[in-house]
C-alpha cells in the first residue's frame, strides 16, 4: 500500500486518479515548502480537495499568462513558477514553520497563497522602477543596475551571477531568503540613490559628465580618490584622461589613497553605508593590486573598470 506521505506516491495517485495531468504533477512536486506541508497533512480527503485546488490554481494561471495552449515546455515551466508562488506565499504566512503550513493549506484558499507569493513580488518589482524612474541606475554599478532591470513584468527571475551578488543561496527569486534579501538591497539603493543625486551631486559633477555606459558613482568617486591620492589639491571625480593617469600614477600613494577611501565611507548615509563601503572597497582592491603588481603601467582600460576613464575616439582602440 503507498505511503500517502511519500511525495512520489502522493504524485503517482494523483495522476493515476485524474486529478492533475503528468506534465504539471511533476513540476508541482518539486521540492519545496508546499510539497513538505502537503506531506504534513493526514487526511486522504484534504489532500484530495487540495489536489483538485491546486489544479484550478495552475491552470488559472496558465491562461492569465495566455499558456494553456503552448508547448509543453512552456507549461511545465509555468507550472514551477506556479509552484514556486505557492511556495513562496505559504511560507510567509506560516513563518517557514512546517506544521503551520499543513495547518495553513487547510485553512487558506490555495488562490490566496498563491496571489500572496505573486504580490511580494510585485512590489519588489514597484519599488525597482519608483528607484530607475527617480535616479540613474547606472550609478549603482553593473549588477545592481542589471538586478533593477530584471525587477520588471509579471513574473521576474534573477541570473545566478545577480543572486550570488546578493549572497543569496536560493537558484531563484521567488523563495522567501531571496526576496528578503532583493528588498534589502532595493532599500539601500533608495537610500544611495537619493544620496549620489543630492549629497554628492556637486562632487560627481553628473550634468558636465553623464555617466558612460560601463560607468558608476563607484568609479567616479574612485577617479577622485586616485587624484587625491597622487596630490592634487581638489576632489575631482571627472573621468580619468590616459594623460592624467601618466601625470598623477607616478606620484601614487597609497596611504593617502585609502584614507581618501575611509574618509569617503564614513560620510555615506548609515542606513546604506555597509553596501557603499563594499562595492567602493571592492574598486579600491583592484586598483591598489594593479599597483602592487603593475606599478605606475596604465591598465588595460578596456577591462580595467575600477576607475571611469575618459574614453577619446582614438583611446578605443
Amino acid at each position: 500500500k503507498r505511503n500517502p506521505l511519500d511525495s512520489e506516491a502522493a504524485t503517482n495517485s494523483a495522476v493515476a486518479e485524474g486529478l492533475l495531468p503528468e506534465v504539471i504533477s511533476g513540476p508541482l512536486f518539486g521540492d519545496g515548502f508546499l510539497l513538505d506541508a502537503f506531506k504534513g497533512l493526514s487526511s486522504s480527503i484534504e489532500r484530495e480537495v487540495i489536489l483538485k485546488e491546486l489544479l484550478r490554481v495552475v491552470n488559472a494561471s496558465l491562461a492569465a499568462d495566455d499558456i494553456l495552449h503552448t508547448s509543453l515546455e512552456r507549461i511545465q515551466n509555468a507550472s514551477v513558477r506556479t509552484r514556486r508562488y505557492l511556495d513562496l506565499g505559504l511560507s510567509l504566512l506560516s513563518d517557514g514553520v512546517l506544521s503551520k503550513g499543513s495547518d495553513y493549506l487547510c485553512l487558506n484558499p490555495l488562490t490566496e497563497i498563491f496571489r500572496l507569493g505573486w504580490i511580494v513580488i510585485q512590489d519588489l518589482v514597484k519599488v525597482a522602477r519608483e528607484i530607475t524612474s527617480s535616479f540613474d541606475a547606472k550609478s549603482f554599478g553593473t549588477l545592481d543596475s542589471a538586478l533593477l532591470q530584471k525587477l520588471d513584468g509579471r513574473h521576474p527571475e534573477l541570473t545566478p551571477e545577480i543572486l550570488m551578488h546578493l549572497r543569496s543561496d536560493s537558484n531563484t527569486l521567488l523563495c522567501p531568503e531571496a526576496a528578503f534579501k532583493v528588498g534589502i538591497r532595493l532599500a539601500q539603493l533608495a537610500v544611495l540613490g537619493a544620496y549620489f543625486k543630492t549629497d554628492l551631486g556637486r562632487a560627481l559633477n553628473l550634468d558636465l559628465y553623464p555617466l558612460q555606459a560601463e560607468d558608476s558613482a563607484y568609479s567616479r568617486l574612485m577617479a577622485g580618490a586616485f587624484r587625491q591620492a597622487a596630490g592634487a589639491k581638489d576632489f575631482d571625480s571627472s573621468p580619468l584622461s590616459l594623460r592624467e593617469w601618466d601625470q598623477y600614477a607616478k606620484d601614487f600613494s597609497e596611504s593617502n589613497f585609502l584614507k581618501v577611501i575611509s574618509l569617503l565611507k564614513s560620510r555615506a548615509p548609515e542606513s546604506g553605508r555597509d553596501l557603499f563601503s563594499t562595492i567602493l572597497d571592492e574598486h579600491a582592491k583592484e586598483l591598489t593590486e594593479h599597483f602592487t603588481k603593475h606599478g605606475a603601467k596604465l591598465p588595460d582600460i578596456r577591462y580595467f573598470k575600477a576607475i571611469s576613464w575618459q574614453i577619446n575616439p582614438k583611446d578605443k582602440n
